[in-house]
This record gives C-alpha cells, structure tokens and sequence, in this order.
C-alpha cells in the first residue's frame, strides 16, 4: 500500500491527473456544445416555419378577398395551413415542451385556427357572395397569435444560445485554473528543486563541499 501512496502523492500523478482532467473537460464541452448546437438548428428551422404561418394566413385572406370563387386555390392554401401547423418541426418542438410557453401558444394558434378561422373559410366557400369584412379581425386575431408562438420559438432558441456559451465559457474558465494549478505544481515541485540542485552542483563544481540540497524528493 505504501508505494501505491506515495505514487498518488507524486509530482507525476498529480500533472497526469490534471492533464486527464483537462482532456476529460474539453472531451465534455465539446459533445455538450455540439448537441446543444444541433438542438439550436432545429430551433431556427421551428421559427423560420412558424414564421411562414403569418404569410400563409395573409395570403389565405388576401386569396379570399380577391377571388372568394377560386375555391380549389382556397382549399389548397387551407391544407398547407393545417399541414405546418400540426406536422415537421413544429409538432416536434411542441411536444419536447408540453408544459411550457411553446406548448401553450401552440394550442392557442391551433384552437383559433381550427375553432375561428377555417369555420370562417368554410362559410364563405359555400356562400362565396356573403363574404364580408368582418374576416379581417379573425384573421388579425390568428396573426397576432402566430406572433406570440414565433416570440415563444424565439425565445427558447435565445435561451439554448446562451446555455451554450455559458458551457464554452465554465469549460474555458475551468482549462485556465486546472493549467494554472499544473503551472503552481510544475514549478513548486520541479522547477524550485531543479533550481536548488543546480545551485548547490555550483557550489561543488567551485569547491564548496559544504554545499547541501534541502529537497528530500518527497
């Protein structure tokens, strides 16, 4: 048992360690960073998409307005419409969050289009000559709910931005103090003792064998 302490107590062990240690830590940050930064994609692609929904809406009104005849045109708009909202990124994101600020302003773009506004659509294709103004204030109402999901999005893609450079600077901070102990070590254990054998071997090489190292290699 005695060699293997003193082998834990050495100068060798102890740089070993830290050098183990900073490469464990860079290892970590690394992994960590690089799936932090695909989840940060992802999240750029949910509100570029949710994004997208504010046009759709506005070309949906703009189609309805212009031509409430061209139904297949309406239609089509319509299932792209339904087609963002409950499917790809978006659904994906929403259900990594079920409880928070995404999830809920999800549900309430989603109630508003399926409960408000394709119940409006619906009725105006069938009676295409009863269409009326009223429409924009719907259809204001879903834009500005669309906002308040992107704001959401936006917001969670903020908050990982930051995680990650909190990560890069902990990692960054933690590889300074563990070279900054190594430094202490390299130079209390090995550069001081070197310096003081040299010195004492100077003493020698000019005839003074009274000359006598201090260091005990302990």
């Amino acid at each position: 048992m005695q060699p293997i302490k003193n082998f834990i107590h050495s100068t060798v062990f102890k740089i070993a360690a830290l050098m183990f240690s900073v490469s464990f830590l860079a290892i970590v940050s690394m992994f960590t960073t690089v799936f932090m930064s695909d989840g940060a994609q992802f999240d750029a692609q949910a509100v570029n998409v949710a994004g997208s929904l504010r046009m759709q809406t506005d070309r949906i009104h703009s189609v309805m307005q212009d031509s409430p005849g061209d139904i297949e045109t309406i239609n089509q708009l319509v299932d792209e419409f339904d087609l963002t909202l409950n499917t790809g990124v978006l659904v994906n994101q929403q259900a990594l969050w079920d409880n928070g600020d995404i999830a809920k302003h999800h549900a309430i773009v989603a109630n508003n289009w399926n409960e408000q506004v394709k119940p409006l659509i619906q009725t105006n294709l069938a009676s295409p000559s009863n269409s009326n103004t009223s429409s924009l204030e719907v259809f204001n109402k879903l834009v500005e709910d669309i906002e308040l999901l992107v704001v959401a999005y936006q917001k969670y893609a903020e908050i990982n931005i930051a995680n990650i450079r909190l990560v890069q600077s902990l990692a960054l901070f933690s590889t300074l103090i563990l070279i900054a102990i190594a430094m202490m070590i390299v130079h209390r254990h090995i550069e001081q003792p070197l310096s003081k054998l040299t010195s004492v071997a100077r003493q020698i090489g000019q005839g003074d064998f009274t000359a006598r190292a201090e260091e005990t290699g302990k």
